[in-house]
């Protein structure tokens, strides 16, 4: 049986040999203590792992261990990273910070050497959600090329009994319905709303005609959603009004077309085919409105733009998509629109994960006794300025009277 002895290797350092006395090292990681003045609180942050600071003694001997020891001394003062056998961890790349080297005339053929190094780190360049971001919305794009197409394949009313028309322009007049009521409902956060306003109305008076003519009403209803979306500038908005149209259009998407007629099984087909459209459409439209919000809010400090605050925020957002996205996707759609959104889903979990490190994390809390915003701005945060966030953030209807027992949501 093979033991630790076995499986130690022969020392060198940029293939200059040596022999090993000892070896040892430190690592941790870089933790800041925060303390504040007149207070009992404190906490600490952790800033990351520490360089791994390493020591190694080690000497030549022999004959000739004076070219071993200027080989060695060349091989230490070199610039950059250099691999290092090392007999105990194996091999590294290293970077040597100092070292010293000791010869005496009682011990001849002898040179010890005292070597302090770093294990070399990976220079990663700072990941940009600003280019993911582009590939995202690079990616629904395709999608909605995609969803066009397959729209295009399966919606039909030409040769069909008139009510199959009449169905679709009353799924249509729904959708006209629900988005004034979006509109209606988040006017505030609109800009411009004359311009939204208006382009619905358009689409409404226009829908009748539409119905017929599938490769109009498709581009048509990308944009009405395009437009809703794209004009609001809080994420929290956007996503109110995208629950709101994923109520009245994310059911249904399969046709059941079981015992049914010619029209009818063409009726129940562009039911299905009209609400996988609308929700395309939402979703494409809300995931774009997050980026465009997101860049907005992170490239001006003028910007009035409401970005995510908080991880929670964004996970919540992102697993929302993430599940209509499944829903679409079970839904018997075509490979193209399939592996379209399968591109979206992974672009979308990457970008939120590299908004994370900007992002504030979130618990809850609950006080013993009522007590005013003010108060617990200042218990919590140390910044009384902050009472305006926490009662926002828990909808707290009067700023003098936090109530007791009850969940409240801080961040951190």
């Amino acid at each position: 049986m093979s033991g630790w002895r076995d499986r130690l290797q022969k020392g060198s350092f940029r293939g200059i040999a040596f022999h090993t006395d000892n070896a040892s090292g430190s690592a941790g990681r870089r933790v800041a203590v925060h303390e504040y003045p007149q207070q009992e609180k404190y906490y600490a942050e952790d800033l990351g792992k520490k360089a791994e600071s390493e020591r190694l003694k080690v000497f030549v001997i022999g004959a000739d261990y004076d070219l071993a020891r200027d080989e060695l001394m060349a091989a230490l003062n070199k610039p950059g990273t250099g691999k290092l056998v090392h007999p105990y961890l194996g091999t590294l790349q290293i970077q040597v910070q100092d070292f010293d080297w000791t010869i005496s005339t009682r011990q001849g053929g002898y040179c010890e050497f005292n070597i302090q190094y770093v294990r070399a780190g990976k220079i990663t360049p700072p990941t940009s959600s600003n280019n993911t971001g582009k590939a995202l919305q690079d990616n629904t794009a395709t999608s909605e090329n995609a969803a066009k197409d397959g729209f295009i394949n399966r919606y039909s009313v030409d040769d069909t009994a008139a009510f199959v028309e009449e169905s679709a322009l009353e799924k249509m007049n729904d959708l006209v319905s629900s988005i004034r009521a979006i509109n209606g409902q988040i006017a505030g956060a609109l800009q411009p709303i004359s311009t939204v306003a208006a382009i619905i109305d358009d689409f409404g008076n226009e829908v009748a005609t539409l119905v017929s003519q599938p490769s109009k009403l498709v581009n048509a209803v990308f944009a009405v959603a395009a437009s809703a979306f794209g004009a609001v500038d809080d994420i929290k908005v956007a996503f109110k009004g995208y629950d709101h149209l994923l109520a009245g259009f994310a059911e249904n998407l399969v046709a059941d077309v079981t015992g049914l007629s010619v029209n009818r099984t063409q009726e129940a087909q562009n039911s299905a085919a009209l609400n996988v459209l609308i929700v395309s459409a939402a979703t494409i439209s809300a995931t774009n409105a997050i980026v465009n919000i997101q860049s907005a809010a992170s490239g001006s400090s003028s910007s009035t733009s409401s970005a995510f605050v908080t991880l929670t925020d964004a996970q919540t957002a992102r697993d929302t998509l993430l599940t209509t996205i499944d829903t679409l996707i079970d839904s018997g759609i075509s490979d193209d629109e399939y592996y379209a959104w399968a591109d979206v889903q992974s672009t979308l979990v990457k970008y939120t994960s590299e908004l994370e490190p900007n992002l504030a994390t979130s618990n809850t809390v609950q006080l013993t006794a009522s007590l005013p915003a003010l108060v617990v701005a200042y218990n919590l945060y140390g910044d009384a300025d902050r009472e305006e966030e926490l009662t926002t953030r828990n909808a707290i209807a009067n700023p003098l009277f936090i109530p007791a027992g009850v969940d409240l949501e801080v961040l951190s």
